[in-house]
């Protein structure tokens, strides 16, 4: 498997605590009080995490959200987050933002991009865009760059969290036949949502994120012998992702209980985001796949390509 695509994914994934680490010290615009943050796909669940984070201080849009109600960011900063710069909700939705948003900000890896160009301010993430890969450090430097313009300076152990991450990832079972769902409260459901992206693009299996208090009234009533919960136990003051996790393996369900490694809230953040990408890419190498699913489902990717670009 050496050379292959997902050998490559898997050595960008090693190689995220020290980009991180050099990113996190490089000044960025502050963004101010009631700033939005866009983003689709991976770029979403960064928009999301950058939300709760802030205590609610900033909002969080998909972008074909914001498109159909502008007057949301009339007077604010909006900040779009899309690593390659063609999504072209972002661009459409960015478009329709002009002269009614007071600033818009790109966090990109592609300066030249159509998003880009029409902003009018750049964050640059340092980051070689890549086709046809499951968005890892692509996905951890854009969450970082908008928790450094939502959050300003704070401590992040990024290799402790990655080692965390490898020691845990035996405990996040994934469902090889049925569902996995991921839930997490507040900022843990925000990286669920990449969680369950991982899934799919990496193994091509059913998954589904959830907050964890709506898992209980809703999914739970679906749930199949062949399924899997993962439960991302931070932001849970009441245990109760304990109590589900205990309440669902007396009952032979198969359940993960993933407690958070540190006190330190962005490190949890990020342990959970590696632990993300480390669980599936270790079913993928267990599996002997050469590369993520999502490189050879080529009709999915003509009809994802065909709406996303």
């Amino acid at each position: 498997m050496t050379g292959s695509p997902l050998s490559a994914t898997i050595r960008e994934v090693r190689e995220q605590p020290s980009k991180l680490r050099s990113f996190l010290s490089v000044p960025v615009v502050r963004a101010t009080s009631g700033s939005i943050f866009v983003g689709a796909g991976d770029s979403y669940a960064a928009a999301l995490a950058t939300f709760y984070l802030s205590g609610g201080k900033y909002l969080a849009f998909d972008p074909y959200a914001i498109f159909t109600i502008p007057s949301a960011a009339a007077g604010r900063d909006v900040f779009f987050i899309s690593v390659s710069g063609r999504t072209s909700s972002n661009i459409s939705a960015a478009r329709k933002l002009r002269g009614l948003a007071r600033r818009r900000i790109a966090i990109t890896a592609n300066q030249d991009s159509p998003l880009a160009e029409e902003v009018d301010d750049v964050i640059l993430l340092p980051y070689g865009s890549k086709a046809r890969v499951a968005g890892t450090l692509s996905f951890t430097m854009a969450l970082l760059a908008s928790m450094k313009v939502a959050l300003g300076e704070f401590s992040c152990n990024f290799s402790r969290a990655y080692s965390a991450a490898k020691v845990a990832q035996k405990k996040a079972a994934i469902s090889n036949h049925g569902t996995t769902y991921i839930l997490g409260n507040n900022a843990a459901h925000a990286i669920a949502v990449y969680g369950a992206a991982k899934v799919y693009e990496i193994l091509g299996y059913r998954a589904d994120a959830e907050q964890l208090e709506e898992f209980s009234h809703m999914e739970l009533f679906s749930l199949k012998a062949s399924d899997s919960v993962i439960v991302f136990s931070a932001f849970d003051p009441a245990r109760i992702g304990a109590r589900l996790h205990a309440a669902l393996r007396s009952r032979g369900y198969v359940a993960s209980l993933l407690d958070p490694h540190s006190p330190n809230t962005v490190e949890t953040i990020f342990y959970y985001a590696f632990l993300s990408q480390l669980a599936p890419l270790a079913k993928a190498q267990a599996r002997g796949l050469s590369e993520p699913y999502l490189a050879g489902a080529r009709k999915k990717l003509q009809v994802s390509d065909g709406m996303i670009y």
